[in-house]
């Protein structure tokens, strides 16, 4: 059977006010991915368990980042390095990624992940607008028969924006999708939450911990496969009458497909 589980850990973003000179800072790090374990038939003699194991990722095998949604390149491997256009800079430490769990009770850490990102402004009168940047984490499970999971998120939001000329919010999801025979996808539950807010002119410091969490019960007398997918997400949108035209095409397009995941998540 083949197990697909993504563990997506995601995101920060870096803001720039044009033409004037912006710094921002970022970091979001996903200190706790933990579960519990449900028997729902005790009688079926099935003792309830999930196996793990990585698995390849759109678009590269994971970890990966992207910023500025596709516009940017793609970075990927367990030791992240690179740097984008213009005066930034992009560092993602390589995550510790054990998953472990029991049948009840609480469980272990499972993955650390952070990612940093610093911008210093427009260089010689460039117009840089880096306005979104997400990484991703993915591992694969199989869940027993009759079997229920309760699936727990927790991390941290830091941010720190001086001379903000656009508006910006920050997010996440914490879904868990499942996969039949032949490749379709179902949406068993989803968990959302906001990082932060700012609006333009709003300089300062954002910290924040998140919590998310979501669940299923798997009550078929067979194990099922599928994906956990943990994001968190940064976006900013430039102030009119100065509209960077592919920068917020990219955005809009990014959030229209948002939506509609989300419209579908709702109807699977």
């Amino acid at each position: 059977m083949r197990a697909v589980l993504s563990l997506a850990t995601a995101a920060c973003l870096l803001l720039s006010a044009a033409p004037a000179q912006a710094e921002a800072w970022g970091r979001v790090t996903n200190s706790q991915f933990s579960y519990s374990l449900i028997d729902l038939d005790p009688e079926d003699g099935v003792t309830p368990s999930i196996s793990f194991q990585p698995v390849q990722t759109f678009p590269q095998q994971a970890p990966w980042g992207r910023y500025n949604y596709w516009e940017g390149p793609v970075f990927s491997g367990e030791d992240i390095s690179g740097s984008g256009p213009g005066p930034f800079s992009m560092a993602m430490r390589a995550p510790h990624a054990r998953v472990d769990g029991r049948a009840s009770g609480d469980a272990a850490d499972s993955v650390a992940l952070e990612l940093a990102v610093r911008a210093d402004g427009a260089a010689a009168g460039e117009d840089l607008r880096i306005h979104s940047f997400v990484v991703s984490l993915s591992q694969g499970f199989v869940l027993s028969p009759n079997t229920g999971i309760i699936i727990e998120s927790r991390g941290n939001f830091w941010g720190k924006v001086d001379r903000l000329g656009e508006s910006f919010d920050g997010g996440g999801q914490l879904s868990l999708t499942s996969f039949d025979a032949d490749g379709n996808r179902s949406t068993w539950g989803r968990g959302e939450f906001l990082l932060a807010s700012l609006e333009p002119g709003e300089s300062g410091e954002v910290d924040r911990d998140y919590l998310v969490d979501t669940m299923y019960w798997n009550q078929s007398s067979e194990a099922v496969e599928g994906t956990l997918d943990l994001s968190v997400f940064a976006y900013a949108v430039s102030p009119v009458p100065e509209p960077a035209p592919l920068a917020l095409a990219a955005l809009g397009a990014a959030l229209v497909l948002l939506r509609a995941r989300r419209r579908g998540g709702r109807s699977a």
